[in-house]
This record gives structure tokens, C-alpha cells and sequence, in this order.
């Protein structure tokens, strides 16, 4: 199930997936294709998301996950990068 943020300034995001865990919250976003030419534009994009996490829940790590389905590879990012 999507999941829905936003920002300090009131901006809305939809976010794939989130897990929050006692000691950390894992973001997912799924994309199709392989990274190509957007890798770049979507790791900003986690880590736009991965820093309204960062805002909500400061006592836990944060870190992401692009997931590219049909190129069967995971891209990790952490908060900060």
C-alpha cells in the first residue's frame, strides 16, 4: 500500500512502500526498467523522502531502498547521501 507525506512546507508525496521498525524506517520506491539515465532523479527522490522521515522519526535510522523490478537490482540509499 502506497503511503502518503509531506513536507515541512506542505507539499504531498507518495511513497511505494514504508516500514517502521523499533531502531529504523525503511523507504521503498519500485520502478520499472533498469536505473539508466533516471538513477539520479530517483535517488534524489529517496532522498527527499528519506529526509521527511528523517524529520518524523529522529530517534531511528533511516535508509531506502530503490528497488528496479525488471532489471532485478537494488539500489540502497541512506539518509544524508
Amino acid at each position: 500500500m502506497e503511503q502518503d507525506l509531506s513536507d515541512s512546507q506542505g507539499r504531498l508525496f507518495r511513497v511505494d512502500r514504508v516500514v517502521v521498525d523499533p531502531e529504523a524506517v525503511t523507504v521503498m520506491e519500485f520502478k520499472t526498467g533498469s536505473p539508466g539515465a533516471d538513477g539520479e532523479k530517483h535517488r534524489a527522490q529517496m532522498a527527499n523522502y528519506l529526509g521527511i522521515m528523517a524529520e518524523v522519526y529522529k530517534d531511528r535510522r533511516i535508509e531506502g531502498i530503490i528497488a528496479y523490478v525488471d532489471a532485478k537490482e537494488l539500489r540502497r540509499v541512506t539518509s544524508g547521501e
